[in-house]
């Protein structure tokens, strides 16, 4: 049959099987997340590597150069509109996120943002001459390089957002045996880089299955705090 029909192997092996099954998987990501009551930016991390395959055989397919031309020219936009945007970011700064913070993000996402559309451009110019392989390369490495560069300049205003600093300062003073108590709020990041057991206090969310089945490890209102902190030998 593959003889009389040479397509006959790809449609049924890739298409009939390994892309449905990308978009199956696809989709079950994707409808997790919507129907998550609580949406955490981790929760779509799966999805990419399936979107990645389905993207590579989509520029892989018939006139793939055509193809990844043509692809490349929105992610022109988004750089050159990106390199425009940068020098705005200072505008969003405030008490709880300093100027200086910002201004040391902004070559980060400058970089980030020359990297995307040079990248691109070189994939649209690479792609007219022909050479696939070599445009889906730039495509890659612009795509690769704008979000490290989003991510590995974030690292600037990471304190604002994680509790290492403050579990850094504080590890040392707070003994093994002093309990431990977290008030009406829970910071993941804190748990982590303290490596101590934390007690909540009147705060349930995203933990009360845990706590429907260790409700002694959970303090439900401050009046129960203040009993725990004096029966505590020392707090």
């Amino acid at each position: 049959m593959s003889l009389a029909n040479p397509e006959f192997a790809r449609f049924f092996a890739i298409h009939e099987h390994f892309e449905r099954f990308l978009m199956t998987w696809v989709g079950l990501v994707f409808v997790f997340l919507l129907a998550s009551s609580s949406k955490l930016a981790s929760y779509i991390l799966p999805i990419f590597s399936a979107l990645a395959a389905l993207i590579g055989l989509h520029l892989a397919g018939d006139g793939a150069s055509r193809r990844i031309k043509w692809n490349a020219l929105p992610a022109v936009i988004i750089g050159a509109t990106g390199l425009f945007l940068v020098s705005s970011v200072t505008r969003f700064a405030s008490e709880r996120i300093p100027l200086v913070l910002d201004e040391a993000y902004q070559p980060w996402l400058y970089g980030g943002a020359a990297t995307l559309l040079l990248g691109r451009l070189a994939a649209f110019w690479l792609g007219r001459q022909g050479h696939t392989v070599a445009a889906v390369v730039a495509l890659a490495f612009g795509g690769l390089a704008f979000g490290q560069g989003i991510l590995l300049g974030h690292d600037n205003i990471g304190t604002i957002n994680s509790a290492h600093d403050v579990a850094a300062a504080i590890g040392s003073q707070v003994a093994p045996e002093i309990p431990f108590f977290s008030v009406s709020t829970y910071d993941q990041s804190l748990q982590f880089y303290l490596e101590r057991t934390t007690t909540m206090v009147a705060y349930r969310d995203e933990l009360s299955f845990g706590i429907s089945h260790e409700a002694d490890k959970f303090i439900p209102d401050i009046a129960g705090l203040e009993r725990a902190w004096i029966a505590a030998p020392a707090a």
